[in-house]
């Protein structure tokens, strides 16, 4: 039987403010999952409190980009790689999304920019060799 994993939570800097002691205050959240899986790892932060990073989704043995924002998690990955594993990294301070899909060919990784709802392409990283 597969070993439930717990889930991996993010911090989210909701406050910028220091407190009595001239310490910043942060907030621990869980994010949770996408459609019931069983893990998530965060990976970046903006500004605004978005977060982006993996999902492990329910039935797949692979994770999905997320961009969390607003208290909701929302699939990114996009209908091109709906079946790949795929990773969000990084997000800008615009909510622009940078990340990558595996291709499955020598290692090899799709590079994507997730802006406005839509995806783009950016070329394909090659594996180290």
């Amino acid at each position: 039987m597969r070993k439930f994993i717990l889930l991996v939570s993010a911090l989210l800097l909701l406050s910028a403010d220091k407190n009595a002691w001239g310490q910043v205050q942060y907030t621990l959240k869980n994010l949770g999952t996408l459609r019931a899986g069983w893990e998530s790892y965060a990976y970046g932060i903006n500004n605004s409190g978005q977060v982006v990073g993996v999902s492990a989704t329910n039935g797949y043995n692979f994770g999905h980009a997320f961009l969390y924002s607003g208290g909701v998690m929302q699939d990114i990955s996009g209908d091109i790689y709906s079946r790949t594993q795929s990773q969000a990294s990084g997000i800008n301070n615009s909510g622009q999304v940078v990340g990558y899909n595996d291709v499955g060919v020598n290692g090899s990784r799709d590079a994507f920019l997730y802006s406005g709802g839509s995806m783009q392409y950016l070329g394909t990283l090659l594996a180290a060799r």
